[in-house]
């Protein structure tokens, strides 16, 4: 799907070339909307809370790379605990360990100082933790860089170090570690370095003071997965299963030892749908059905477009004359003042031609005309405020009888219009007076350099704003090309529908709206509140991950179907161990399901698993995850190391 580059006519203003918009910041904000609005849904603002303070630290640079993705799915699930959530980085394996602070996307450097307070701002007794009788501290260790067992060890002593700095005391904390470690093809050696390392923690081995989760890119069905993103999203799962008022849950995943998981998510595809909507938005404003980029200087219709009337003068001024300038003409009792050449009595000489009137007073009808339009043309000269409002006024006028590519037309003809400021015709002059002076105010008022250039100037500008927003917007269509296509023909024909529905109802006003933009900030606004409008437009947008997927899914299948579809998703083949193993894993200590409670789907669930399964409200309801925990054993993951 192609997205069109003309545009519609905007409103006169200037472009802010300085930044852009693109496709991927309309996706995400229409995600983010539906993650605001389904948190007022169910009549729950709030699912779960974190029941202890806590901190995460990112053990190295690599880790800290999860800092933006663990702390995004953290608040999905606490959205509420924003400012009292801390994440720290750790430079570097060292005895003095260098912190770096991970605030609101942006790093910098901490002191031992500053992290300390950071530990005293958690107790804060204005948070809003239920029990403050112990710090959780979570550790995310990207082994991608380790390659022998000493590194590793090196990073569980550099732990140790943290604590000594920070004087943290053992019986004051709960602690867990997540270590992602790489299995590819080529990182094999180290990986079994690794697991032998590993394998001296388990069964309380090496270490009794902390949990050791062990997350691999090798799932057990030997698949190898890239990037870390569904690592990230089980760190921060099991940071909200661990810290929670249930204390065996939280007993169970503190327990020393190592462990892995075994793990499926999924969620409504908000991605998928809020990409079908906006190109489907963006294709419809830019359609070229909405633009002709040449224009005919020999159309008749064109000097009436730009606002000249049948006598070659502006009608802006025009209005302007007979409301301003008309008044000040002498009245027919004046005129009749006037002197003359003779005595005789020539009667009521107000509605003679102008010549003649001209001949009879010896020129003082000239005199008194050319005088008032002197006056006029220099009052305009230096009045900025009404030279300023024709000048808005005018290019008003043009976003309305022009679209974008026709006023970048107009620009390439500058010398063609202002001629046209020129070609006034001259009133005769054997006409009543009164009505010549009308006309002749008119033409010197229209034809006159100085305010001709103003107007011209207006169209110039009105010409170039337009070009930089065709650019703009040309970027914009351009960047749907680095988006991956759905493949999924059901979703994109049911929202393709879904947005036509809308926009059949809508479309009209929407394009009478998208002419008042007028700055790239008017034109996200305008943009979000399409899509704001697009939501409200049908309820399956803000539906519920299970109600959305049997909406859409029912077109094809019987909704009993779709929820079949929909569970077969989460249990099964599908529930994958996140590490490969010598002998299977014997212990599962705890099954988990985190979801938004009071669904559809958490009572169908309930009837499908384990009794003994543990449910985790999130309080979001646009997606699912099941987590399994396994303990590891050391003959699980000791392996030949030289082989």
């Amino acid at each position: 799907m192609m997205c069109a580059t003309s545009v519609p006519p905007l409103k006169a203003g200037r472009f802010n070339m300085s930044a852009e918009i693109t496709t991927a910041e309309l996706i995400e904000y229409y995600a983010r909307r539906l993650e605001s609005i389904d948190r007022d849904s169910l009549g729950a603002v709030h699912g779960k809370e974190p029941y202890f303070p806590m901190l995460v630290l990112f053990l190295g640079e690599e880790s800290m790379k999860g800092y933006e993705s663990i702390s995004r799915n953290l608040l999905l699930a606490w959205p509420q605990f924003r400012e009292e959530l801390k994440f720290i980085g750790v430079k570097s394996p060292s005895e003095s360990p260098e912190f770096v602070k991970l605030e609101h996307g942006q790093q910098s450097p901490m002191t031992t100082d500053e992290v300390a307070k950071v530990l005293d701002e958690l107790d804060d007794a204005r948070n809003h933790f239920k029990d403050y009788t112990s710090d959780l501290l979570y550790y995310v260790l990207d082994a991608t860089s380790i390659q022998t067992a000493e590194d590793l060890h090196a990073w569980i002593s550099t732990i140790e170090a943290v604590k000594d700095e920070l004087d943290i005391y053992e019986n004051d904390i709960m602690q867990m570690l997540f270590v992602l470690f790489d299995e590819g093809k080529r990182r094999r050696r180290q990986s079994r370095r690794i697991r032998n390392a590993m394998s001296e923690y388990c069964e309380g081995g090496a270490n009794e003071r902390y949990r050791m989760f062990l997350l691999s890119n090798r799932l057990s069905t030997s698949k190898l997965l890239h990037g870390w993103d569904s690592h990230y999203r089980i760190c921060a799962s099991l940071m909200a299963l661990s810290n929670n008022d249930d204390t065996n849950i939280a007993d169970t995943l503190f327990h020393d030892g190592v462990a892995t998981v075994s793990y499926v998510h999924d969620e409504k595809p908000v991605n998928d749908i809020g990409q079908v909507v906006v190109r489907s938005l963006v294709d419809y404003l830019g359609g070229d059905d909405e633009i002709s980029y040449v224009l005919d200087f020999e159309d008749m219709s064109l000097a009436q477009r730009l606002g000249f009337n049948d006598h070659g003068t502006l009608s802006l001024l025009d209005d302007y004359v007979e409301k301003q300038l008309v008044p000040l003409l002498p009245t027919p009792e004046q005129i009749n003042l006037f002197p003359r050449w003779t005595s005789d009595d020539f009667g009521d000489i107000s509605g003679y031609a102008a010549d003649d009137l001209d001949n009879l007073t010896m020129g003082t009808w000239s005199a008194v005309l050319e005088g008032l339009v002197n006056g006029i043309l220099e009052r305009v000269r230096t009045d900025g405020m009404r030279r300023k409002q024709w000048s808005d006024e005018y290019k008003r006028m043009l976003s309305e009888e022009f679209k974008v590519g026709e006023l970048v037309s107009l620009a390439l003809h500058s010398d063609d219009i202002r001629k046209m400021f020129r070609n006034a015709s001259e009133p005769t002059a054997t006409g009543n007076v009164l009505e010549y002076a009308k006309r002749k105010m008119r033409v010197l008022l229209s034809s006159n350099k100085e305010i001709a250039e103003l107007f011209a100037d207006a169209i110039d500008d009105q010409a170039r704003y337009s070009n930089e927003f065709r650019e703009v917007w040309k970027e914009l269509c351009r960047s749907t090309l680095e988006l991956h296509e759905v493949h999924d023909t059901n979703l994109v024909a049911f929202y393709q529908g879904k947005v036509r529905n809308y926009l059949d109802r809508h479309g009209f006003e929407l394009k009478r709206s998208f002419r008042d933009v007028s700055s790239l900030d008017e034109l996200r606004k305008f943009l979000f509140d399409a899509i704001d409008d697009i939501i409200q437009s049908d309820p399956v947008f803000t539906a519920s991950y299970e109600d959305e997927q049997e909406s859409r899914l029912s077109r094809d299948v019987h909704a009993q179907t779709a929820q079949q579809y929909i569970r077969q998703k989460l249990t099964g083949e599908n529930l994958e161990t996140y590490l490969q193993v010598n002998l299977s894993l014997n212990s599962t200590p705890l099954k988990s399901v985190l979801l938004k409670e009071g669904t559809k789907l958490s009572e169908n669930l309930k009837h499908d698993l384990s009794p003994s399964t543990y449910y985790y409200d999130t309080g979001y309801g646009n997606a699912v995850e099941v987590l399994n925990v396994h303990d590891v054993l050391s003959q699980n993951i000791l392996t030949d190391e030289g082989r």
